[in-house]
């Protein structure tokens, strides 16, 4: 995970970029892309509490 924070105190967070990063057999980028959409979107507490005050963006990776 990478972030940009505010230069003053209290430093909070202005930006998340999540990076997801997966190597397994039959793995399709479709799938890894729902479980993850899933996880941000209904199942994630703590996403659900940070996106209501900052922007959270993410990538997938799949590694052969």
């Amino acid at each position: 995970a990478e972030s940009e924070v505010t230069d003053s105190h209290p430093r909070v967070f202005t930006k998340i970029f999540l990076t997801y990063r997966l190597k397994g057999a039959n793995l399709t980028y479709e799938k890894v892309e729902k479980a993850v959409k899933l996880s941000q979107e209904t199942y994630c507490g703590v996403t659900a509490m940070l996106q209501k005050a900052v922007p959270i963006e993410y990538e997938i990776i799949i590694e052969k």
